[in-house]
């Protein structure tokens, strides 16, 4: 991890293992401009960002945006903290087809949902289409009730897990921030309607 000057892109602080991801120890790096690290142009994507976005959620750099030593994949995430740039690095997996192409995963989730004539099809096809993409051992579609409990309306599991399909939680089970983040997202999708209706999927 780096932490940025946002004016200078001046290194302030450093940790991890940068000597592995990097190619450089903590102390060499301290108090160095970001020149020292990426090139011209990774220096002035870096730039661009910092002026072009608040960066109050991370801003994900797939490799090789960021990529420092030739036969290292790198990751890495950008944003604010306190006035300064953090950058936090972890090691590419290049196994997972989609990290370099996420675009390609959601294309993959949403291929063939036409399909789908009820809500109920829908939303077991996403559960399955979310499984296999993401390679989750299980993915559950919950109907937040008007009482605010929760209902398993959808499924895909390995075999061997106990299903949980048709199970019903109480509004206590179901943790207040993950209600609320549904809700976020089917506002922003269906401006207006959460009024008229309290009843709404989510997974």
């Amino acid at each position: 991890m780096l932490v940025l000057d946002a004016g200078t892109l001046k290194v302030l602080q450093a940790a991890g293992d940068t000597l592995g991801l990097l190619g450089s120890p903590l102390e060499a790096l301290l108090g160095q401009p970001a020149s020292v690290l990426f090139r011209a142009d990774q220096v002035t994507k870096l730039r661009a960002l910092a002026a072009g976005s608040d960066l109050a959620k991370p801003r994900h750099l797939l490799d090789p945006a960021l990529r420092i030593i030739s036969d290292l994949p790198l990751d890495a995430s950008l944003y604010r903290s306190g006035g300064s740039l953090v950058l936090e690095f972890e090691a590419a997996d290049t196994a997972d087809r989609f990290a370099a192409d996420p675009l390609a995963g959601v294309h993959e989730i949403v291929q063939g949902m036409e399909a789908a004539l009820t809500l109920q099809a829908l939303c077991q096809f996403a559960a399955e289409r979310v499984r296999q993409v993401a390679q989750y051992d299980r993915v559950l579609v919950y109907r937040f009730m008007q009482n605010d409990s929760g209902w398993v309306i959808a499924e895909s599991r390995e075999p061997h897990l106990e299903p949980f399909l048709n199970l019903h939680y109480p509004a206590a089970d179901i943790p207040q921030q993950a209600r609320a983040i549904c809700e976020e997202l089917a506002a922003a999708d269906h401006p207006g309607q959460l009024r008229s209706s309290r009843t709404r999927s989510c997974w």
